[in-house]
């Protein structure tokens, strides 16, 4: 279901349930502590599908520090492009409620250049998107309309590249740091930022470092807990400690309330002893694809367990990308033990509904080949 942000809104005390599942939406109501929450499926990329379960107050909490950051009122309006079963789209309506201010849809399926004809007839002012719908835009030549005055960009990895070519086209991208735990945005980039401008971490948010670099995050606009499955029976986790921080999954410092992004904890793994983060080979990758003439969707790079190794990584591609080109171009560019040592092509590269790559989707396909489906290359 879609909310409604109204004022009957946030009066509810009900559990609002955007996935349906009505064993899950009786079992809510029974849940005292869970009385005025928002749930959010998700699985992130990696994991098993749980709920998010953010209070009101906590959607409140981030919609008012995104509106002060962009200065918005009641003379801004916003596109919504996001789907509604997530906490972008859902922000974007709260944002709008909060500031009185006009919000249009995209109906039906994402399209760029019906986007960019709306926000010009329109006049929108405000935004949210994906880097997929970036990239989208960009492939299409659509240039902003003048009056929009930020596009806030999450939910996924922003190459310099794409952000490069999107400012080339007049869209005002101000790139985000958040997660659905934290009801969007913790550090954003300030109004009319540019290239390399540092993201500011927003009111209400404080930041620490926590074992071995990981992120640690406390604020009004943090969710409540997680809601999982198990055993047919549903169990409430809160991994919030006694004074109030959540331990992310993300290594990230911040320095004078500005936030640097390193990686996600459980994107490393371990080669040939060595710590290597899978954030490193996507710029390099994305050049290589680029530079063979395909596309930002035609590869990504897994790690597979590895007898001798520990792990290796594995180029996939799209079916029809030139693999062998890809490769090439890709170790140009790169250390050795960021190499791949094998290639696998699927029809498709499988993708969340905001375009992240499916890991466990994509995972599940490879586990499914044959020896006979991997092909190999000597790297020498």
């Amino acid at each position: 279901m879609e909310p409604v942000i109204d004022s009957a809104f946030w009066r509810g005390e009900t559990p609002v349930i955007l996935a349906s599942d009505p064993p899950l939406a009786s079992w809510a109501q029974e849940q005292t502590p869970l009385r005025g929450h928002v749930f959010f499926r998700t699985s992130g990329s990696t994991g098993a599908a749980k709920h998010v379960c953010l209070s009101k107050a906590a959607l409140r909490a981030s919609a008012e520090a995104v509106n002060a950051h962009l200065e918005a009122t009641q003379r801004d309006r916003w596109l919504l492009a996001l789907p509604t079963s997530h906490v972008g789209g859902v922000g974007v309506l709260v944002r709008a409620a909060l500031s009185d201010s006009v919000w249009v849809r995209l109906e039906g399926r994402w399209d760029p250049e019906r986007f960019e004809h709306l926000a010009r007839a329109q006049a929108t002012t405000l935004t949210a998107l994906v880097p997929t719908q970036l990239y989208d835009l960009v492939r299409a030549k659509q240039r902003a309309p003048e009056h929009l005055r930020a596009v806030l960009i999450g939910g996924g990895h922003l190459s310099e590249h794409l952000e490069g070519e999107g400012r080339r086209l007049g869209w005002p991208i101000l790139k985000t740091y958040g997660m659905t735990e934290t009801a969007s945005q913790v550090a954003t980039q300030a109004l009319g930022a540019g290239m390399g401008d540092p993201l500011r971490v927003l009111p209400g948010w404080e930041t620490r470092r926590g074992p071995e670099g990981v992120l640690m995050v406390k604020g009004r606009a943090l969710f409540s807990g997680y809601v999982r499955e198990k055993e047919g029976r549903f169990v409430f986790d809160r991994p919030i400690d006694e004074r109030g921080w959540f331990e992310t999954s993300d290594r990230a410092t911040v320095t004078d309330g500005c936030l640097v992004f390193h990686g996600r904890v459980d994107h490393g793994v371990k080669i040939k002893g060595e710590l290597i983060q899978l954030m490193a080979v996507r710029e390099p990758l994305e050049e290589a694809v680029r530079s063979c003439g395909g596309e930002g969707e035609d590869a990504t790079i897994i790690a597979r367990p590895h007898d001798r190794d520990e792990h290796a990584l594995i180029l996939v591609v799209s079916r029809g990308a030139d693999a062998k080109r890809i490769q090439e171009a890709y170790h140009a560019r790169v250390p050795g033990l960021l190499r791949v040592k094998q290639w696998i092509e699927v029809p498709t590269i499988p993708r969340t509904a905001l375009g992240k790559v499916d890991e466990v989707r994509l995972h599940r396909l490879v586990d499914a080949l044959t020896a006979g489906d991997i092909l190999s290359w000597s790297l020498s």
